[in-house]
């Protein structure tokens, strides 16, 4: 592990150690969390599945307000 220098980015009137005996710390690495593939792979089709089912209940309501607008200049003539 590396050291962290709590001085380094502070002005020297700053900190509370003198300029040449600077108090280090040692640095803490980021915790690194690892998610199985297949863990992975589950929460990737649900997230998929619920965004088409989004899609469909979106593209539904437009459809409809499209058919609702467009009644009266839809003519059916019979043959």
């Amino acid at each position: 592990m590396g050291m962290l220098d709590t001085c380094g980015f502070r002005q020297a009137r700053e900190c509370g150690c003198p300029a040449e005996a600077c108090a280090a710390q040692p640095a803490t690495p980021a915790p690194v969390v690892l998610i199985s593939l297949k863990t992975q792979a589950i929460v990737c089709l649900f997230l998929g599945f619920v965004m088409t089912i989004g899609s469909a209940a979106w593209m539904e309501s437009q459809y409809r307000t499209d058919d609702r607008t467009n009644q009266e200049v839809t003519r059916h003539e019979p043959r």
